[in-house]
């Protein structure tokens, strides 16, 4: 490893020269001419031949990759320079050009549905074919539940001014919510969401009280609009619903085909996670115990234990170690993160003009990975080092030599891969930790990332479940989703906690995407698929990396069951695997309670 590693990434190897790139000029051109000309095609003539179909599938393959590598870039540019304005405007024209692409995919899957199943099944073991049957077949299964394409045109049409205009007042107005607060004397503005962040990191229960409650009355002096927003948003989705899925009304047929998920499986996943709380209660009883108070309250929850902690780790020691504790488990984990590290592809950087957060980029047609983040050196920016590590490794799986067709996973196993790193390093932080606090106060992080899956997404998934039940009825009143968001609370935490916020559902932008719905349960079960894999690889190390690898190369090939059956041997419609992931988050309770037993 160098002495001195570079600190930002290069975006030139993909399209010289950023927002001024004139290859990217001509990409851009090609593609937007190539959508045009292919949606022309496609009306202009049935296709019925073979071989003509091979063609038009691999022009149509060509253009997402193509689409998808643009897209990335500019997602790339804009964060990089939130000042580069010309990055911006990029985006609204990858964003028409999305749109066209949309367009042509929606006739393309309804010439996959309307060829004849006797030629169906010629096509799809064709030599060039066979290895993209899968999405290809889920692409005319999904053309079943569509309208004729003029109806779904118009759809998209009336979306603009109606759907996703509810979902743009929502962001405008979330946007302009401030918090005035009164921090050790000095009266302070803040974004709604700087607020929630001194929140969860004061160790002072006064300050998180306050903030608690000044949060409360700022959100809820915009309670009716986030209300209108939420209820016309799920109004115009549940009669779209209504209508694609005939025979089925349940809200969650689309989102569980989305992550290529059974309903079993999820109910028992939940079933799992219920069975199991009695830890999370002991774990809620002794951080109230070392806090000082009675009881928990929600505020508390993900609240730091006051432990001063000294760890630093540059960004040359966060990357030996991990580049060393991927190598336990995997040589080609290890060999990936060294290439992403030494290959420029990360940008770890703090100046003032980059973005906030962090993520993972693609690119299918340079067959290359780019990472966005601010390290800190802190122990939490290692483990998100490692995360984002994680999601490279993953993409350069499925980027290799993998269909692009092929290389679209779901959300439901898209943090796999990288929950399943960042545990990695968070069980070795925990592990050489050398001072008791410092233990301590590492596995209180851990378990705080374990309660908000297991319990907060719970929350969100229970709630959003009761309330697309009550829409269908007609719209619900602020009051009546604050009880609702209340009870989702009360059930998933089952009563261990002191209060809870019944303001929560509006700060949760989730509850308004109108690209998807129920974006909360893939979480959940991202989160807990990665502890059962942790659980399996410690009990198979000898064969896990061959596993491994071969399980996440196949994605995007097949549904979650079927991957899960096809290389651990494990139905995830019963409960070991489950189970063997929640015995892991035990595990670190049940140290967390023997450390702190004389704590106090």
């Amino acid at each position: 490893m160098k002495n001195t590693l570079n600190q930002r990434w290069d975006l030139d190897s993909i399209f010289d020269g950023g927002s001024n790139s004139p290859q990217l000029e001509l990409f851009l051109t090609q593609l937007e001419n190539d959508i045009l000309n292919e949606a022309e095609e496609l009306k202009r003539k049935q296709i019925t031949d073979i071989k003509d179909w091979v063609k038009t599938i691999h022009r149509v393959q060509d253009i997402y990759a193509r689409l998808f590598e643009v897209e990335e870039f500019v997602i790339c540019l804009i964060s990089n320079d939130v000042e580069d304005h010309k990055a911006k405007l990029l985006k609204e024209r990858t964003d028409r050009i999305a749109s066209s692409y949309k367009t042509l995919e929606n006739d393309f899957e309804m010439q996959l549905f309307n060829i004849s199943e006797h030629t169906w099944n010629e096509l799809i073991i064709h030599s060039e074919i066979e290895s993209i049957a899968f999405p290809l077949n889920k692409m005319r299964e999904y053309a079943k539940t569509k309208f004729p394409l003029d109806q779904e045109s118009l759809i998209n049409d009336l979306s603009v001014s109606g759907f996703n205009a509810w979902y743009s007042l929502y962001q405008s107005t979330i946007n302009k919510v401030n918090v005035k607060v009164d921090l050790d004397g000095e009266l302070e503005t803040l974004a709604l969401g700087k607020a929630y962040n001194k929140l969860i990191s004061s160790s002072d229960r006064k300050t998180r009280k306050h903030i608690a409650q000044k949060m409360e009355q700022a959100c809820k002096e915009h309670a009716d609009i986030f209300a209108a927003s939420f209820n016309n948003i799920a109004g115009f989705r549940l009669q779209v619903n209504k209508r694609r899925n005939k025979e089925d009304h349940s809200i969650l047929t689309t989102p569980l085909r989305e992550n290529r998920l059974s309903y079993e499986t999820l109910d028992m996943m939940w079933s799992v996670i219920n069975k199991n709380k009695s830890i999370i209660k002991a774990y809620f009883e002794r951080k109230a115990q070392y806090l000082g108070i009675e009881k928990l309250n929600w505020f508390d929850v993900s609240s730091p234990l006051d432990i001063k902690t000294t760890q630093h780790y540059s960004y040359e020691e966060a990357a030996e170690l991990i580049i060393n504790l991927f190598s336990k488990f995997s040589s080609s984990m290890s060999l990936s993160a060294k290439q992403a590290i030494e290959e420029k592809w990360i940008d770890i950087e703090i100046r003032s003009t980059k973005a906030i957060g962090g993520f993972a980029a693609r690119f299918p047609i340079t067959k290359q990975s780019r990472v966005f983040m601010s390290y800190h050196g802190t122990p939490e920016s290692l483990r998100t080092l490692a995360h984002e590590l994680g999601h490279v490794f993953h993409q350069q799986m499925v980027l290799d030599d993998i269909p692009p067709f092929c290389q679209k996973y779901p959300t439901s196993i898209a943090e796999t891969a990288s929950t399943f790193a960042e545990t990695i390093v968070a069980n070795e932080m925990v592990e050489s930790a050398e001072k008791k606090e410092q233990k301590i106060a590492l596995l209180d992080q851990k378990i705080q990332n374990s309660v908000s899956y297991l319990c907060h997404i719970q929350a969100r998934f229970e709630f959003e479940k009761q309330f697309y039940e009550l829409r269908k009825k007609g719209s619900l009143t602020v009051e009546h989703i604050n009880d609702l968001y209340v009870k989702a609370e009360k059930d998933a935490y089952q009563g261990y906690l002191e209060d809870y916020s019944d303001f929560f559902w509006m700060m949760i932008r989730h509850f308004y995407f109108t690209d998807r719905s129920f974006y909360n349960f893939p979480y959940t079960f991202g989160y807990l698929y990665s502890q059962g894999l942790y659980a399996y690889a410690l009990k198979n190390r000898t064969v896990f990396e061959k596993k491994y690898n071969d399980l996440l190369r196949d994605t995007g090939k097949m549904t979650i069951e079927q991957l899960t059956q096809k290389h651990l041997d494990v139905d995830l419609k019963k409960q070991d695997f489950w189970q063997n992931a929640m015995d892991m988050i035990a595990a670190d309770i049940q140290q967390f309670l023997e450390l702190t037993t004389s704590s106090n």
